[in-house]
Parts: C-alpha cells; structure tokens; sequence
C-alpha cells in the first residue's frame, strides 16, 4: 500500500503501490481525501473501479462442450470478480465529493449523476452532504429527477403540468 521509495542519490518519496483489489484502492483513495490528495484519490478511485471486488460471474474459458447432450464442461467456467454494483454506487458517489472539493463543479456533478443512475438512492445523505455545498442546487434537481415518486404525486404533478 503506502510506502516510501528510496532510489541512490534521491529523497524518499511516498509512493503509492497498485492495489488487487478494490477494497485496497478504495482504503487508500480514502486515505488521500484525508490527505488532502484529490487528485491521487481520484486516480485511485478510479483504478478500484476496474479491479475486482465483490461482484462475480463465471464464463466459459474453452469452447469445449461435453459429449452427453452438448453442455457446457464445467470444469472449463472460470470465475470473474469486478466490482460490484453498490461499490460502483459509493465510488461515483465519493467521486463527486471530491470533484465538489476541487472546485469542479461540473465533474460533481456528472459523478454524482452517475451514481444516481446506478441506483444509488440515499437521497438524505446527498441533501446533507457539507462536500456539496457549491452544487447544492443542481444536486437537488438531479436528485429530484431520480428519486421515485409514489403513484399519488405523480397523478398529483402530473395534473399540474397540464394545466
């Protein structure tokens, strides 16, 4: 993870090690917003995002099949780790706090959009957000144009807009 480099005839630096797992790269691009270091958590958040995580599958590694009916052989399916829809979620979502940080506005946001658009729901969190401050009024609308409505406000707005 976090460690110094010394090379003959040079001060030690930090340098950051590339990670296995998402876990890992998430850990320290945390520990860089800590730091201070948007743009190293930037980077590493999005080198977690690409590695594997919690979400699975299983895909063919021959195009092989079995004798017996055709099937798939199962001993040629291996099994594929990525990362999983909520740690996509969170990702984008800590993405965006660190955009709002640096002042980029408009990578806020289309960070926080994205995480809306996985499905990340925590509406409150996104309204409380001191991180948000500077975008606080497109955050609103983003959130308003994905958070559900029940069947009765829609019928109700709905109406509205008509007249």
């Amino acid at each position: 993870m976090i460690g110094a480099a010394l090379a003959p005839g040079r001060p030690a630096t930090r340098l950051y090690a590339r990670f296995a797992t998402f876990d890992a790269a998430e850990e320290a691009a945390l520990a860089k917003c800590q730091d201070g270091d948007y743009d190293g958590a930037l980077a590493l958040f999005e080198e977690a995002l690409t590695l594997p995580g919690d979400g699975y599958d299983v895909r063919r590694v021959s195009a092989k099949t079995s004798p017996i009916n055709g099937a798939v052989v199962p001993r040629d399916l291996e099994e594929v780790r990525f990362a999983s829809l909520s740690q996509r979620q969170t990702t984008f979502y800590n993405m965006a706090c660190v955009y709002a940080k640096k002042g980029d506005e408009v990578e806020a946001l289309e960070a926080l959009e994205k995480a809306l658009s996985l499905g990340f729901d925590d509406y409150d969190l996104i309204t409380q957000e001191e991180d948000f401050e500077s975008i606080k009024q497109d955050a609103g609308k983003l959130i308003d144009q994905y958070k559900p409505r029940s069947w009765v406000d829609a019928l109700f707005f709905d109406k509205l807009k008509r007249k």
